[in-house]
């Protein structure tokens, strides 16, 4: 009995300590895991810290618009005292902003590199923290728009964060920075996503000695009346530019297109002094968007179309008019809606569209020809009041003498 004994007070003392030599086992590898994930964050910030040296280096070989800039990891900027805002600002965009590594910070600050200051919070609006949730904020009618989005240093968070400074801040209407300006972010995201090269951005407000303040910025801040921005493709030697105004926009994105030669005579600056003068001059806006992949077309040179005719991108200025004009463009996409009626859309493809004829189901009686299929891939005219549809210009009309060929 006691033999007996003994062997089990053995057996369970050695399942113990063998229970316990496991999990020190355990604990230590999990320490040493632990420790080669830290190891690998390490490089891994070493390796994106290089990257973003040699992109800034392929930066400044393009040339910048002035001498006189200060440099941040994620960005290189010039600051306007009197308008309390970054001249311009440039960046670049990498294929590895695919990667989803860091989110947004909202660590709005004062920029140390700009030792007049910068413009702050109270530029924007006033906060009370002692107000009731809802009342603690009184804004100015301004979203602080980020001129370098953080969105585009995403896989590396100390320059997402760096982004957020007040010197790549300026005042943006909220219909734009949260709409047609974000969708040109978006855009030029995808395009180097999609074709895997970096681009070279430069991003400006366009200032002048005439642009009114906000009234209640302590540092009499500036209110740009536009914006441009620039793309530069090194890969495949592209170049193009953006122009939009302070406002909500309601146009397809590739209608603010514009070359860099005419932004440059605009602003006074030479933005990419280094790189060839012949990209500055014209663009392939099927090169840059991804729609026209799919069958839209550029809209009719306006300035080939007789008097009183418009294209499909300057229609847009005779919505709710109500007077008849004539619009002309290529017949792209066709098709009956769940109602019945006929639509026809020009230039731009459905889902894409963007000025399109409607033909309502009981006008079809009056054509002798079914629309939606005789009037595909056709260059036409059409004659009718334009009307706003989702702020797209539309046309309706009842019957075909409204159609002419081109």
């Amino acid at each position: 009995m006691i033999k007996y004994t003994s062997l089990i007070f053995f057996l369970t003392l050695s399942f113990i300590l063998n229970s316990q030599s496991q999990n020190s086992i355990i604990l230590e590898l999990q320490e040493q895991l632990k420790e080669a994930d830290n190891l690998r964050n390490e490089l891994s910030n070493k390796i994106n810290q290089q990257k973003w040296v040699l992109y800034m280096e392929d930066l400044k070989s393009y040339g910048l618009p002035s001498a006189n800039y200060l440099e941040h990891i994620a960005y290189l900027f010039e600051y306007s005292e009197t308008h309390e805002q970054a001249k311009w600002v440039a960046h670049m965009i990498t294929p590895e902003v695919e990667e989803l590594g860091a989110g947004r910070t909202n660590d709005f600050r004062v920029d140390p590199l700009v030792l007049t200051g910068t413009a702050e919070q109270n530029d924007y609006f006033n906060y009370d923290p002692t107000k009731k949730e809802g009342d603690q904020y009184d804004g100015f009618g301004y979203d602080r728009g980020h001129l370098a989005p953080s969105a585009d240093f995403r896989w590396y968070g100390e320059a997402v964060s760096e982004s957020y400074y007040y010197s790549n801040m300026s005042p943006q209407h909220p219909d734009l920075n949260r709409e047609k300006w974000a969708e040109l972010e978006t855009m030029l995201r995808s395009y180097v996503i999609r074709n895997n090269v970096p681009l070279a951005i430069i991003t400006a407000p366009v200032l002048s000695d005439d642009l009114s303040k906000i009234k209640q910025s302590p540092n009499r801040l500036s209110i740009p009346k536009f914006y441009l921005k620039i793309a530069y493709d090194h890969t495949n030697k592209r170049a193009i530019g953006f122009l939009m105004a302070n406002k909500e926009l309601s146009r397809p994105l590739d209608t603010y297109t514009i070359t860099v030669d005419e932004l440059e005579k605009l602003t006074g600056y030479d933005f990419f002094p280094n790189i060839e003068e012949s990209l500055e001059s014209t663009y392939d806006v099927k090169e840059w968007f991804s729609i026209f992949d799919k069958g839209s077309v550029e809209p009719i040179p306006q300035n080939t179309l007789a008097k009183g005719r418009y294209n499909t991108e300057t229609i847009a200025r005779q919505m709710n008019k109500y007077r008849k004009v004539t619009v002309c463009g290529k017949v792209v996409s066709t098709r009956n809606s769940r109602k019945g009626h006929a639509w026809i859309n020009l230039d731009r493809k459905y889902p894409n569209d963007y000025c399109s004829v409607m033909i309502y189901k009981d006008d079809l009686i009056n054509f002798v020809y079914d629309p939606v299929k005789h009037l595909k891939d056709k260059d036409i005219c059409v004659e009718g009041e334009v009307g706003n549809f989702g702020n797209k210009p539309v046309l309706t009309i009842s019957n075909p003498i409204r159609i002419s060929d081109l």
